[in-house]
């Protein structure tokens, strides 16, 4: 009954039929499982004079699990405009908890270093997403902590009692997925270890501890990186309580710009979100995996942007990062054998059906889908419906290149990702001309680890050969 009401089958389109059983089985299964208080409660709260759209956005804000799916399903600009818009009303709904709630766990933890420090609530700085609440304050007596204005975030004092009950019915759904793959179109998919990364990506939202080593690191990449701002965050945050600098400025989507101004932010977040990461010098570079426009801010007075909310970030080690380039290169020269190879090189074990991935590689190469960079992380993200294993960051950081195209795209339709890696990788590759003249001449002992571009001399010579043709 409450799918009838939400209207859930409803929103899914014809073009993703297949998928319907599915979903309609996992949330069938999941509303069974909760416990009756909640079930109840959730039951009456889908009122009938509301439309089965408004039904389905209360649905997922009393299951925080729905909740934080559909808002990154909603965030992919590349899945049906109907669906899509049906779930965009996740990202922009409001919750409803109260700020004195919030407040009373602050002052329960941090009361005396707000005496300390002079700090006061400041109540017109207030948001709330599916986990945590923000509340901003004012600091009279900011000797020792640099910050005169800043924000405590707060995870809401009923996620994470709910959040530890769905996990632990993920688990029992995953084995029953996975029991019953004959009934689903995704015959090979690795349900048990899929949901497992899952849980793993939920445990990090409600683990504040974790966004504040995160921001910790985030900081530091960016250091160099004029453009680009980090919030800072104060030592005397606990496990519960998050204590940063508040950044002025607003959401990237709404700033009144210039066309100029639009495409050099859309440049700006392109280069430090994507390119950054990709070509850092780092053994393990880090990513911010979340990167949707209410997430990043852009402050008119110091032409920076920032960026907020490093709960969900990832790490891609060097040598994945040269997998990725590898695999670009490969599908960019449309050489079967050694994307096959590449796939290899990056899965997480070894490959159970050949014969399939095969198959999938030539699917793929008749009509190619996106830039140098999203082409491969494509691939792999339709090889993992097909049962094989990639590392959950790999599928992390494609998911945030999709996130990210969606603002680009609204910041400047015209955005073009190919040209900006170019505009980018040019200086790497001047700097590098002397070490790849070296190996011209001796080719057995070429390190591709010791460029910054993580592209051969072979790598380099073929993608040249391809833009000539």
């Amino acid at each position: 009954m409450v799918i009838e009401l939400t209207g859930l089958n409803d929103i899914i389109p014809d073009i993703y039929s297949d998928f319907r059983p599915i979903v309609s089985d996992g949330i069938l299964f999941l509303l069974s499982r909760i416990s009756p208080e909640r079930f109840y409660s959730l039951f009456h709260a889908l009122s009938e004079e509301d439309t089965p759209a408004d039904r389905l956005v209360r649905l997922a804000q009393e299951i925080p699990t729905l909740h934080k799916l559909g808002q990154i399903i909603a965030r992919n600009q590349n899945i049906d405009k109907e669906l899509r818009k049906s779930l965009v009303n996740l990202e922009n709904s409001i919750m409803k908890i109260e700020v004195a709630i919030i407040g009373g766990i602050i002052e329960d933890a941090l009361g005396s270093w707000m005496n300390e420090y002079g700090v006061q609530f400041n109540y017109n700085v207030c948001y709330e997403a599916s986990v945590a609440a923000v509340l901003g304050f004012t600091c009279n007596r900011p000797q020792g902590l640099n910050i005169t204005d800043g924000v405590f975030k707060v995870i809401k004092p009923d996620v994470p009692q709910r959040l530890y009950e769905e996990l632990e019915i993920l688990d029992d759904l995953a084995n029953f997925y996975d029991s019953n793959r004959h009934k689903y179109s995704l015959h090979n998919f690795r349900f048990i270890e899929t949901f497992s990364d899952i849980k793993l990506a939920l445990l990090k939202e409600i683990d504040l501890s974790n966004e504040q080593r995160n921001l910790q690191r985030a900081r530091s990449f960016y250091n160099d990186v004029k453009t680009v701002k980090v919030p800072r965050f104060v030592l005397s945050s606990t496990k519960g309580i998050t204590i940063m600098e508040f950044m002025k400025g607003e959401k990237i989507t709404d700033a009144d710009l210039t066309l100029l101004e639009r495409r050099r932010c859309a440049k700006t977040l392109f280069s430090s979100l994507i390119c950054y990461p990709l070509f850092s010098d780092q053994l393990q570079s880090i990513f911010h995996a979340d990167p949707h426009a209410g997430n990043i801010y852009y402050s008119r007075q110091t032409e920076q942007v920032a960026f907020l909310d490093w709960s969900l970030a990832g790490e891609l080690h060097k040598r994945e990062r040269a997998a990725i380039l590898k695999l670009s290169t490969d599908i960019f020269t449309k050489n079967s054998a050694r994307i096959y190879e590449s796939i290899k090189a990056l899965s997480d074990d070894d490959i159970r059906d050949e014969r399939v991935i095969r198959e999938e590689i030539s699917r793929f190469l008749t009509a190619p889908s996106g830039g140098f960079i999203e082409q491969p992380l494509t691939l792999l993200d339709s090889l993992a419906f097909k049962g094989v294993k990639f590392p959950s960051d790999l599928l992390l950081f494609r998911k945030a290149i999709f996130t990210l195209n969606g603002v680009l795209q609204e910041l400047d339709p015209d955005f073009n990702m190919d040209r900006q890696l170019i505009e980018f990788t040019a200086p790497l590759l001047l700097d590098e001309l002397p070490l790849r003249w070296f190996y011209l001449f001796f080719p057995l002992v070429e390190n591709t680890y010791r460029y910054r571009s993580l592209i051969s001399n072979l790598d380099l010579i073929k993608i040249a050969q391809g833009w000539l043709r």
